[in-house]
């Protein structure tokens, strides 16, 4: 799972190529993994533009979207100390 957004320049699309390359690297055994990318934006990572997105990486990796408000309470969720 990856936690990112479209419009990130860098660190992004540089982690989802990494994980292409290692599908790649993975073979056969690359269908026992799943990628997951969820937006952490969700105002404009739209679930059009994450399956535009997302699959121009690797064609199984999958895009999860979540309005606003789900978004911020997951990531109070998963960030709670």
């Amino acid at each position: 799972m990856f936690l990112g957004y479209t419009q990130c320049p860098d660190v992004c699309p540089t982690t989802m190529s990494s994980m292409r390359e290692l599908m790649t690297t993975l073979g056969q055994d690359a269908v026992r993994m799943q990628v997951l990318f969820v937006t952490s934006d969700p105002e404009r990572d739209t679930p059009e533009l994450l399956a535009h997105y997302v699959p121009t990486f690797h064609s199984s990796f999958l895009g999860l979207y979540g309005d606003a408000a789900a978004t911020a309470k997951e990531f109070k969720i998963i960030y709670r100390t």
